[in-house]
């Protein structure tokens, strides 16, 4: 799912906060990237939570032309198979941007092209990509 955020052109700080709701063990990691060329990872979530506290990232200008990657591993091991599908039927990730022209908004992931699941239902994998514009 393509999604924007327009961080325009200032010198204000651009920020990310990652919300995960859910009963698994959770894990999230974001990076961004301009070109060919990533970051490499700026912040990571607290144990088992998948959270990951607002951060700032870069100044508007700078990351004009650039995505947000952001991955979140869930483990759902420890819940039986009915449990499991309820999980993932209930499964919330919000990430929350601000700093930009926008201002602060929240975006989501789309279960059909971020979402990935093991077929036994234990791991999920989520990659969601905002585009800086």
């Amino acid at each position: 799912m393509e999604q924007n955020y327009q961080v325009g052109t200032g010198n204000s700080h651009i920020s990310l906060e990652v919300i995960v709701g859910t009963v698994g063990v959770a894990y999230s990691e974001f990076s961004t990237l301009k070109g060919s060329t990533s970051s490499g990872t700026i912040a990571t979530s607290k144990p088992r939570s998948g959270n990951i506290e607002k951060t700032e990232f870069g100044i508007a200008s700078h990351l004009q032309g650039s995505s947000i990657i952001i991955r979140t591993l869930i483990n759902f091991s420890h819940l039986t198979k009915a449990q499991r599908e309820s999980a993932l039927a209930t499964l919330v990730i919000e990430y929350k941007l601000d700093g930009g022209t926008q201002g602060c908004c929240t975006y989501t992931f789309d279960k059909v092209t971020d979402l990935v699941v093991t077929p036994n239902l234990k791991i999920v994998s989520v990659t969601a990509k905002i585009e800086l514009i």
